[in-house]
């Protein structure tokens, strides 16, 4: 426990499934905003809370399509939690809010993983990714031009993604 975990790729590259699996194990307590309504049924409504059971030391399963800001406030009463942002863009327009450094630099003493999840290595914000303990990466559209600029560190991975099939991932410990 304890990691923050960057999870890039493009569109159907195996992202969310990848995500799934992770929170998958029974005694892992997870916290997920869902604004694509990936992680339940077609019948739940946007701006509902749904919970598999009571907010309490036994929630386990809990999901958020509300607003951006109402989610890292109840994210930041979580403890031993799997939280997951699924959209991770839209958290990071611009620059990171208090509350969302605030989650992040507290993951040690909350004892919770955090697991952005980014379309592109390109719309992962530097300063998050200097406080990644780990990236899964997916095959993206980035030119190779922003990730030498930007990540050159990522270089290696992304193009040794180029030639293997979709939905493959590489799995590294980041170093900045």
């Amino acid at each position: 426990m304890n990691d923050l975990i960057l999870v890039i790729g493009g569109t159907n590259q195996g992202k969310s499934y990848y995500i799934k699996e992770c929170i998958q194990p029974e005694n892992v307590p997870c916290f997920v905003y869902d604004v694509q309504n990936c992680y339940g049924d077609s019948s739940t409504k946007k701006g509902d809370l749904v919970l598999n059971l009571p907010i309490g030391t036994t929630d386990r399963r809990c999901r958020w399509f509300g607003n951006k800001n109402e989610f890292i406030q109840l994210a930041l009463l979580r403890k031993n939690t799997t939280i997951v942002i699924e959209e991770a863009t839209i958290f990071f327009e611009g620059k990171t809010e208090e509350a969302t450094r605030e989650l992040i630099v507290n993951k040690h003493h909350d004892r919770n993983n955090i697991i952005f999840m980014f379309h592109s290595i390109n719309a992962v914000p530097p300063r998050i990714a200097e406080m990644a303990d780990k990236v899964v990466l997916f095959k993206t559209g980035d030119q190779v031009k922003n990730i030498e600029r930007k990540f050159a560190s990522y270089l290696p991975y992304f193009n040794s993604l180029k030639n293997k099939p979709d939905r493959t991932k590489i799995i590294f410990k980041n170093i900045q």
